[in-house]
């Protein structure tokens, strides 16, 4: 995870050092006016920045894109603020990557803590940074692709059946919208190998935030059982790596005033090939807990709400 203590919005600060971005004309004009007038000279200013006399000319007349340790080295240089630097990015791109239009700063808000819940669930993002979404559920598919056109203006790359024996549907995005989930604090790669936690900014957000988190992960990793339960449950191959992520899980719930079962963890193995896996298993019960889950969260996945409201309605006052 890149940055874990995003509070309210991304800016120019928070990416990565690995993107490049494109400035608008006039300021990358100004930028190395400004740059080389400091130096006393081009052939100073490209020294300085460390790149070829081909690069540092294509910087300057915005055939490529600029990576951003670059543009810290100048911004610092030439005390540019991130105010400035934020109006003035159009896109960023990965080397070799498609270019993805952005307006900096960009608010993080509850369909953000959404769409990251749905990231620490059936979401996934690759060492690529693009990021592929699988459900079975149509709704859960097409709220996701909404939510992601809403902040972020962008359609999937690609949309399709994982098989003939499976119903799920992938849909896949682009990089390098992925480098900004990793920015929120989300994981890359198989979640099933790696020790993670709630990010930070959303542990510290306000109720409307966790609970939007919360609804994405509880859609995608929860069961409504006929015990009167919701149970979330998670495998990994490392006896450790899912407890502090269960902890987390269980702080942000009580803030919204549900109460959980003590987390179970027990080692089975898998019928394919045999391997030891551990699982680790939350429980919200009760009645008081059950109906405050309903209130707080509840879920986009119509038929978990509908058994969670039936569970609830089955007890007897």
């Amino acid at each position: 995870m890149l940055h874990e203590n995003v509070n309210k919005e991304i800016s120019f600060d928070d990416l990565p050092n690995y993107l490049l971005v494109l400035l608008t004309e006039k300021f990358n004009k100004l930028l190395f006016q400004k740059l080389i007038k400091i130096l006393k000279g081009s052939e100073k200013a490209r020294k300085f920045i460390g790149c070829s006399n081909g690069s540092f000319y294509n910087y300057i007349n915005r055939t490529d894109f600029i990576p951003v340790n670059v543009i810290r080295k100048i911004k610092k240089l030439c005390e540019i603020k991130s105010t400035e630097l934020n109006k003035n990015i159009l896109q960023i791109k990965r080397m070799n990557g498609t270019p993805f239009p952005i307006k900096l700063p960009l608010n993080v808000d509850v369909i953000v803590a959404n769409l990251v819940g749905h990231l620490f669930g059936d979401g996934h993002i690759d060492a690529s940074g693009r990021v592929s979404y699988v459900n079975k559920n149509k709704k859960l598919i097409k709220n996701f692709q909404s939510k992601m056109k809403q902040k972020f203006n962008v359609n999937p790359a690609t949309i399709r059946n994982k098989g003939k024996d499976d119903n799920s549907v992938e849909i896949r995005y682009c990089s390098p919208i992925g480098d900004l989930f990793l920015i929120l604090g989300c994981i890359m790669g198989r979640k099933i190998q790696k020790k993670f936690d709630v990010p930070n900014w959303i542990m510290k957000s306000n109720k409307e935030i966790k609970s939007a988190y919360l609804r994405a992960l509880f859609d995608d990793e929860s069961t409504v059982s006929k015990g009167k339960s919701i149970r979330i449950s998670l495998s990994k191959t490392n006896s450790e790596n899912g407890l502090l992520f269960f902890d987390s899980l269980k702080k942000i719930l009580k803030d919204l005033e549900i109460e959980t079962n003590p987390v179970l963890r027990y080692v089975y193995k898998t019928p394919r090939l045999g391997r030891n896996r551990v699982k680790y298993e939350l429980f919200i019960t009760s009645r008081k807990n059950l109906e405050n889950y309903k209130k707080m969260i509840d879920f986009e996945h119509l038929d978990k709400s509908k058994k969670l409201s039936l569970q609830i309605g089955s007890y007897k006052y």
